[in-house]
């Protein structure tokens, strides 16, 4: 077998490999967007954003950070 036809094979191998673990890394980033946008749209509504801070143990919104 030639050098050429070695790294040929090499270069393959390596280029699937990558494109594999690009795979699995990009389905568990989905998994997780999913997660947080699926859980996060429940708790949205317009108190969130139009009420004052509370103190700790209460519930409010978010007014003070966006102003």
């Amino acid at each position: 077998m030639s050098r050429r036809a070695l790294r040929k094979i090499v270069n393959a191998a390596a280029l699937g490999l990558s494109g594999f673990a690009t795979a699995v890394g990009l389905f568990f980033l989905g998994a997780i967007l999913w997660t947080l946008v699926s859980r996060g749209v429940a708790g949205m509504s317009a108190t969130v954003f139009t009420s004052m801070t509370p103190p700790p143990g209460a519930s409010g919104g978010l007014l003070n950070a966006i102003y």
